[in-house]
């Protein structure tokens, strides 16, 4: 069976919002043996959260065949303090980012305020 990778999905801003909740962040890392398997993996985790517009496109895209880590991936994005993104694991486990917090977890061991 091949290695386990993370695939990068990101949310595009169609209608003019980003959806997230519990499910889904502007970025979905998912953790898998093969992009197929990353794509069914995300068509069921995003089945209610991918309404869009038609002006805007559709709101689930892949960024990146693979990416180290969603500490990783997070930290090489440009996006802003306020985004969001979660993580599915192969194992079943699924983790919450905050782009700030994610920030410091990769860049200090410990936080820089204490």
């Amino acid at each position: 069976m091949a290695e386990l990778k993370w695939y990068l999905y990101r949310q595009n801003n169609s209608g003019g919002y980003f959806i997230r909740n519990e499910r889904v962040g502007d970025n979905v890392f998912i953790q898998a043996h093969s992009e197929e398997e990353s794509e069914d993996i995300l068509g069921r985790v995003v089945e209610n959260d991918s309404a869009f517009c038609n002006c805007c496109g559709i709101r689930w895209a892949h960024r990146a065949d693979v990416v180290i880590s969603p500490e990783h991936g997070i930290c090489t994005m440009l996006v802003d303090e306020d985004s969001t993104a979660v993580a599915y694991f192969h194992d079943g486990d699924v983790k919450q980012y905050k782009f700030a917090e994610a920030m410091k977890s990769f860049f200090y061991e410990e936080s820089p305020d204490g």
